[in-house]
């Protein structure tokens, strides 16, 4: 494996070709030079393997594109630095992301409420799920069904008059009384 790293980080362009990459017609790893009528390389859009497999089997003359780094290392598609890049790259952006749609959210919740403020943030959703699921409300009263009995003597008013006129009396009812 220690031959494989020298191999690839060994090569060098012996004459680098004027013809620009974007002018070759091709995908990201292989492109068609006019000028020298080769296939041309883009080692950084490959991983390491891939590469090195072309630069065994092309033991002649080969073109192609190097990115090397400032240790001699040259850049290929899984070189773990320039993914640890990446994956913070994307990390950041991502968080970016999240933070300005929560504003969005938070900017749009705060316009289209009510004007006069008469309905709590506690009442909608997603904040009423929320509140109910930390502090659940209070389960409602118990209603009673049927009569009810209030403590104590009661006596039942007589009928309200208008002021001014004058009361009747009302006729006397036979009491019923009932066997024991």
């Amino acid at each position: 494996m220690g031959q494989d790293i020298h191999l690839l980080d060994s090569l060098e362009l012996a004459s680098p070709c004027s013809a620009k990459w974007s002018e070759m017609e091709g995908n990201n790893q292989k492109r068609y030079c006019k000028q020298c009528c080769l296939n041309v390389y883009n080692f950084a859009e490959m991983t390491r393997r891939e590469a090195e497999r072309i630069v065994e089997s092309n033991e002649g003359r080969l073109c192609g594109i190097l990115y090397r780094r400032a240790d001699g290392t040259v850049l290929t598609r899984d070189c773990p630095v320039g993914v640890a890049a990446l994956r913070k790259r994307l990390a950041i952006s991502l968080s970016w992301i999240g933070t300005a749609t929560l504003a969005c959210i938070g900017v749009l919740s705060i316009l289209s409420g009510f004007p006069d403020g008469s309905i709590p943030l506690r009442s909608r959703e997603p904040f009423k799920r929320l509140c109910n699921w930390l502090a659940p409300p209070s389960p409602p009263m118990a209603v009673p069904v049927g009569g009810l009995a209030y403590p104590g003597r009661m006596s039942i008013s007589p009928p309200k008059t208008k002021p001014g006129s004058i009361a009747k009396p009302m006729p006397a009812q036979p009491i019923r009384r009932t066997a024991p």
